[in-house]
């Protein structure tokens, strides 16, 4: 069952992931699912975040309807599933790997409804960075469940799971069902095929509250297709 989310703990989570405008965020009410889900939003680069107690209510009511309850996604459950999903190929770059799970939280899990922890992603130098994916990509490489190989920092770094990762992953796929990996494996591929300026220009235009901070905002070509 997910965790309830208490108030004040929301309160010092949307501190963190305010925008870096300087104007204060406007709370508005929408509906999900049936349910009534506060928001707030920057007026300047709209920038939005929902509250997560209402968020909740609304997976649980959606949960309902499906007739069961779902386990809950890790950020290291998306990790692993992800480079799962292409296990014979490396995802290139731990910019394009940044991004590719930024997708997962923001638009894959929200669309087959499957609960997730949150990433933690925040504007930042290359766009929206997550130091929680960071770190834990960095702990599975220490720990033998992901190779990490080539140049680092750069489109030559490359990360696969290993004998021990695949092990590992078995038990968390159960927690998708044929349907969702299948799309999982869709989606991977497509993000692989897009590669570096792609996967940014992808972000960078649907995601634009996120690149407050970049440092490259001005090199992204804004035409995009979505995949």
């Amino acid at each position: 069952m997910m965790e309830v989310i208490k108030e004040d703990q929301f309160k010092k989570d949307i501190e963190n992931e305010l925008c870096h405008c300087g104007v204060p965020r406007e709370e508005g009410v929408t509906e999900i699912k049936g349910v009534e889900v506060r928001f707030y939003k920057c007026p300047k680069c709209g920038f939005l975040t929902y509250h997560p107690v209402d968020l909740q209510k609304a997976i649980e009511k959606a949960r309902a309807k499906r007739g069961g309850e779902r386990e809950l996604m890790s950020v290291e459950d998306w990790i692993l599933a992800l480079l799962y999903a292409q296990k014979n190929f490396a995802i290139k770059g731990m910019l394009s790997f940044m991004k590719q799970l930024f997708l997962i939280e923001k638009e894959f899990a929200p669309d087959f409804e499957i609960p997730s922890e949150t990433f933690g992603y925040v504007p930042y130098k290359f766009g929206p960075y997550s130091k929680k994916v960071d770190s834990l990509i960095n702990k599975f490489g220490m720990e033998g469940i992901i190779d990490i190989s080539g140049r680092k920092g750069t489109g030559k770094e490359y990360f696969k799971l290993t004998e021990k990762g695949e092990r590992l992953v078995e038990e968390v796929i159960k927690k998708l069902n044929e349907e969702e990996f299948r799309e999982l494996q869709n989606k991977r591929m497509g993000w692989d095929q897009l590669g570096y300026h792609g996967i940014l220009n992808r972000v960078y235009s649907d995601y634009s509250a996120y690149t407050a901070k970049s440092e490259i905002r001005e090199d992204i070509i804004p035409s995009r297709r979505r995949i």
